[in-house]
């Protein structure tokens, strides 16, 4: 699990998650939001827990304060969108556990989308941060106890063997009963991820899950080692003609609309 820790969070710096601001004395104050260690995000993305990945769908967020007040400001907190984030000053992963001080937790509802989230600061900062926050199915994508060997994402589908939109397979002859492709078809060697009906892998270094588009999409394979997918965005097509992107093994996952556009 070490591997995919970083695919917990995964977020966009820019500059409009912080703010500086100077009070009537003539003193300046530097404020940014914090989400889970990372300054600034413009945007943070939750996806849906898994068992081997159960907090990937709360984030803590607090702001920063630079310099900081002889008197701690106090901050309010409001979700846009609360039927698809919800706040709270508990930590649902740890009963007993509240957020650090001037701080909140962000819980991802069971509807899908986007929310604006606000951190309003009093006295003496006095000022207003936002960022957004993106929520996603997920996929847990692996020849392997408690992972999945197919997804098929058309709607009204599912998974159809080596027909599947995206797949994984392993050599023969495994005896692991807990192995969910142990004498299945997927037993056909060698580990690898399929998407058959075409995609293409867009490494993170050209640019973050949350700004690959449809467009993007190319017939460019129809397999990949796992490794060579670890912190890319996978982007392949559907036996129907949808575009999925996702974080494979581990992580989010966007299927198009009919015209071809992910919905947000």
């Amino acid at each position: 699990m070490k591997n995919y820790a970083c695919l917990a969070l995964l977020v966009a710096l820019a500059a409009c998650g912080s703010q500086s601001s100077a009070t009537p004395s003539g003193k300046s104050y530097s404020a940014s939001i914090v989400s889970n260690g990372q300054t600034a995000p413009v945007s943070a993305v939750l996806y849906s827990s898994q068992f081997i990945a159960p907090f990937t769908d709360t984030t803590t967020l607090t702001v920063g304060i630079s310099p900081q007040p002889s008197t701690s400001p106090g901050v309010t907190w409001s979700a846009a969108t609360p039927n698809i984030v919800t706040l709270s000053p508990a930590d649902p992963r740890q009963p007993g556990t509240t957020a650090p001080p001037g701080g909140t937790f962000a819980i991802m509802t069971q509807k899908l989308g986007v929310s604006k989230v606000s951190a309003a600061i009093g006295p003496p900062v006095n000022q207003t941060l936002s960022i957004n926050v993106y929520t996603y199915g997920s996929i847990v994508l692996r020849c392997q106890f408690r992972y999945q060997p197919a997804y098929s994402f058309d709607p009204g589908s599912s998974p159809r063997g080596l027909s599947s939109d995206l797949f994984a397979t392993e050599p023969a002859g495994g005896t692991d009963p807990f192995d969910p492709c142990t004498n299945t078809v997927f037993a056909i060697g060698p580990s690898a991820v399929h998407f058959p009906y075409g995609g293409v892998i867009i490494p993170a270094s050209a640019t973050s899950f949350l700004n690959v588009v449809a467009s993007q999409w190319q017939n460019a394979a129809i397999q990949s080692s796992e490794a060579a997918l670890l912190g890319a965005t996978l982007l392949f097509k559907t036996q129907r003609g949808l575009i999925v992107k996702a974080v494979v093994p581990l992580g989010p996952f966007e299927v198009s609309d009919a015209t071809g556009q992910f919905p947000y």
